[in-house]
């Protein structure tokens, strides 16, 4: 390495002239390319005068201008700068600036104050593999394209799909996942359903994908569907936006503005800890350029949020500009576009302006021009630029992101628009109706969703084929007929999507009358649960007088939930299993006029389950929601993929939960919706015991699945066919092989840093002890079907799952032994059902005539009998009388099983619908129509 002489004169008196120089210690110049250094001058103790010179650079280096000479008056400062270019490919040099002065001023130029100049070979680890990132052998592209990055199409989606330099990131915490506007997509997580990690990223190695100068980023974004909950603001922090550019283009943590990208660790810092061993408090303060985009959500006096996007100059100034947003359900397109050498700094969302503006440090700015530094100071470091990001414990981005693009110079108004035309493919992707074909009553208001915001949907409700003259879709259809609605989306300069088709039939006025589904005590004998099998009138079903206990019990105040489905009778004695109940007059939600059937004598459903902190049994549900029915009432909410959405199957009991591949259950309380875990959350324990029953598909004999993880605590997994058991240090094979078509009860009894203390269960057995290390896991959630997705994707389990408990302490084996035994059914049984007379069983399907599926809709009788809650199965047949399948698959709406029969491979005819419930046959003809 080549080093200059630098000559400084100096008068021996006390202390004077004081001179700073950026950047510093280290940048990256290519053959070609240009960089300012800013020269300040302050703190003289009289007047004087002297030259800043760039003389004798090494070869291949020059400066504009060589030299310049200031003058400063006591006590003033002035700031002078060069412009240092490459011409040629050369050897690393330094450089620094020879200072005079005179006016018997002494110059304080502190030695440390000199920068390494790379040219090639840039950056240094121990992993040799410099020539991967040289920039001689890494040619920008012609287009200014830097990289591009798909959101996991193509590839394995740990690299971009095309980039100058190195292809590969870091990344953790990321969930790529189909919903993007073109394909597949990501977002960040950190303490949910996975393990957590306090920089869940996608970090970008920032010397050949991004520039300090001028560039453009963009991107689309939408609303993360998991999510209900908003950004989480750090206690203090408001968001207001006269405030927020302080922050600069650093801090991508959600409780301080959601950062869209930004820097994530101050490659300075890296350098100084890394390789100087100075702790990653020292670093030259000064010498960072960096650009962020961050969102916020709408405040106090706000009506709508906002983006800013901020770019940080040498010498610590701030640029910034704002542009209104709101978190949006749809894709939309945003770019931000800077030129720093033209004062630029631009947002632009779905391809129009929307920023104004630029501030330096809050006021409006009059400069004309910015002086940067290179984003990286040459060290091998990945989580320099972060395009997804997630540092607050428990909390998640509330944003997916796809379509990433990095330019080295500043787009067009054009250019963007251009660019998100390109990124979206074509054609119009298809929308999609919500929900999808169902019957109903009274009226049904059905949303039609589309990937591309700017695209226009049009339908109808005649069964034709949608058309430029068709309807615009503006808000909620509602319906209070049947109809058979049809979607198409259209955009200008795209061929028009596909057409999305749903029945919906209108069964008139709601006649099906609330019943009881259960009346049960859990863990206090002085509270029964009466669980309705639809919503009920909350003053009816308040009435203490409507209720009536066996030997003398008297109700003495009824609350109802927020579900409405579940009344709360407190009694003034203890309820044991002879106490029986009675309830009658309590009416149906909507329709005051719509009474119960009246529930005579039934037995009180007691159970005593010491320790119980979560009990999901999925007889219990309203949609997606799956009641807890023990006394930490935490809810839990069902996924498929990104979506909210609950597939039931037959289970252990009733009803079970069937998890398809992506499907998975949250358990999680949260101290925000979907966003930051509660840190007292009942769940979070160090000692306690998880049971519950499942049935493995047979893709698990080759597959990895999680069947319950409570992040940097406990895992259960099958891997292979065997059941594992695993913890925050280790995972351990049980030798168990639990896939067999089977249903099976497993409990993990764990006990944190106890030897030998976590027993593994299967049907009551002890299989396995080890001794578990759990991390502090307070932050983390607690899913069933899903886990991993620390350095890769969340691994879920295929199969179905029922009766899951959770207690706040081990069980022994004799108390699992219970657990595994323990036959009783919560539901009402049959004769108490039948005393009722509410059995209304019919079959259903629509549409019919079909082609090429149709959804068909068994009815039950809403008092939930035994026999009711386990779905009846639906066999197809031909007219001549051939079976031609069975169904299995369902969901569950009000009193109904749904299926779907798709029938694309089968020859037009008239088809047989049959499907038993209890002791009643039922059948269907159905027409397939091609």
């Amino acid at each position: 390495m080549k080093h200059i002489l630098l000559l400084v004169c100096m008068a021996y008196q006390a202390y004077g002239l004081t001179v700073d120089m950026d950047p510093v210690p280290r940048i990256v110049l290519r053959a070609g390319d240009y960089q300012y250094f800013l020269i300040h001058l302050s703190n003289a103790s009289s007047s004087c005068t002297g030259t800043v010179s760039f003389t004798n650079l090494p070869p291949g280096l020059s400066s504009m201008p060589q030299s310049q000479d200031f003058t400063l008056s006591p006590g003033a400062s002035q700031d002078l700068s060069f412009k240092v270019s490459s011409s040629t490919w050369a050897p690393p040099a330094v450089i620094r600036p020879t200072v005079t002065a005179s006016g018997g001023e002494q110059v304080n130029f502190p030695d440390s104050l000199k920068t390494y100049v790379l040219t090639d070979s840039f950056f240094i680890d121990s992993v040799g593999a410099a020539t991967r990132r040289s920039l001689k052998n890494t040619p920008l592209f012609p287009t200014g394209l830097l990289a591009y990055y798909s959101g996991g199409d193509g590839n394995d989606g740990y690299r971009y799909n095309s980039s100058v330099g190195y292809a590969a990131f870091w990344n953790e915490g990321i969930w790529i996942h189909n919903g993007g506007v073109k394909g597949k997509c990501v977002f960040g997580h950190n303490g949910l359903a996975y393990p957590r990690h306090h920089w869940s990223k996608i970090g970008m190695e920032t010397l050949n994908n991004i520039s300090h100068r001028r560039g453009t980023i963009l991107f689309w974004t939408r609303k993360q569907l998991q999510q209900s909950g908003e950004i989480n603001y750090a206690p203090g922090f408001t968001g207001d936006p006269s405030t927020t550019w302080q922050i600069g283009p650093n801090d991508m943590r959600g409780s301080s503005g959601e950062g869209m990208f930004g820097y994530s660790w101050s490659p300075q810092q890296v350098y100084s800890n890394w390789y100087l061993h100075q702790g990653t408090t020292v670093y030259k303060s000064g010498s960072n350029s960096f650009v962020g985009l961050r969102r916020y959500k709408s405040a106090a006096g706000l009506t709508s949020g906002f983006l800013e996007a901020t770019y940080l100059a040498m010498r610590g100034d701030i640029y910034s500009v704002q542009a209104l947003f709101d978190r949006p359900d749809e894709w939309q397109h945003v770019a931000v576009a800077w030129d720093a050498e033209s004062a630029k700094l631009e947002i632009y969302v779905n391809g129009v302006l929307q920023s104004g503006t630029v501030k330096k440090n809050g006021v409006p700015s009059t400069d004309t021009i910015w002086y940067g530094a290179p984003f990286d100071v040459g060290v091998f470091c990945n989580i320099t630029m972060a395009f997804v990001q997630v540092s607050d414990e428990g909390g998640c981005n509330t944003t997916d992101r796809d379509e990433l693009y990095i330019y080295n110079r500043a787009l067009s108004a054009q250019e963007i628009q251009a660019n998100m035309q390109a990124s979206m493919g074509g054609p119009v992707p298809v929308p999609s109706i919500y929900p999808h074909g169902r019957q109903f009553y009274d009226s049904l208001a059905v949303q039609v969703r589309s990937v591309w915001t700017n695209a226009t949907i049009r339908y109808t409700i005649d069964g034709s084929d949608p058309t430029l003259a068709s309807p615009v879709y503006a808000g909620p259809i509602v319906l209070t007929a049947s109809a058979l609605l049809k979607v198409r989306s259209f955009l200008t300069g795209f061929a028009q999507s596909a057409v999305d088709s749903a029945y919906f039939e209108c069964l008139g006025p709601d006649v099906v009358r609330p019943a009881v589904y259960t009346a049960v005590s859990i863990n206090n004998s002085s509270e029964i649960m009466v669980i309705f099998t639809k919503p009920v009138d909350s003053l009816s079903a308040i009435n203490p007088a409507h209720y009536a206990l066996s030997g003398g019990i008297g109700v003495t105040n009824v609350t109802l939930d927020n579900d409405r489905q579940t009344a709360r009778l407190a009694t003034n004695a203890a309820v044991t299993s002879a106490t029986m109940i009675s309830v009658q007059n309590v009416n149906d939600a909507t329709h005051s006029g719509l009474g119960m059937d009246p529930l005579v004598d039934s037995l009180v459903r007691v159970k005593s389950l010491p320790g119980l902190v979560g009990y999901w049994n999925f007889d219990v549900l309203s949609g997606y929601t799956v009641k807890d029915l023990s006394p930490s009432r935490v809810n839990g909410m069902v996924f498929s993929d990104i979506y909210r959405e609950a597939t039931y199957a037959p289970g252990k009991k009733g009803q079970g939960l069937l998890f398809g591949g992506d499907d998975f259950y949250d358990v999680t309380e949260y101290a925000v919706e979907g966003r930051q875990v509660n840190s007292s959350q009942p769940l979070n324990l160090e000692a306690g015991t998880v049971a519950f029953w499942f049935k493995a598909a047979s893709s698990m004999n080759t597959g990895v699945g999680y069947l319950v993880s409570k992040s940097y605590a406990y895992n259960l997994r099958i891997y292979h066919g065997t059941l594992y058991v695993g913890h925050a240090n280790a995972t351990v094979s049980t030798n168990t092989q639990v896939v067999d078509g089977a249903w099976h009860h497993c409990a993990i009894s764990f006990s944190n840093h106890v030897s030998n203390g976590t027993a593994v269960y299967v049907d009551g057995a002890l299989i396995s002890t080890i001794t578990a290390s759990f991390l502090n896991n307070s932050g983390t959630g607690v899913g069933f079907g899903v886990g991993g997705g620390g350095y890769g994707q969340p691994e879920f389990f295929s199969g179905t799952m029922d009766e899951i408990m959770v207690f706040n302490r081990p069980l022994n084996r004799a108390e699992v032994l219970s657990l595994y035994n323990d036959s009783t059914e919560l539901g009402m049984t049959a004769a108490e059902n039948a005393a009722t007379g509410a059995c209304v069983a019919s079959i259903a399907a629509a549409p019919n005539p079909f082609n090429p599926s149709t959804h068909i809709f068994v009815r039950d009788m809403p008092g939930a009998a035994e026999h009711m809650r386990i779905a009846p199965m639906v066999k197809i047949y031909s007219i001549s009388g051939r079976l031609v399948t069975t169904l299995t698959q369902h969901t569950i709406l009000g009193t109904q099983y749904v299926y779907i029969w798709d029938a694309k491979n089968m020859p037009s005819g008239v088809y047989v619908v049959k499907a038993d419930v209890g002791n009643k046959a039922m059948a269907r003809l159905v027409t397939l129509i091609r």
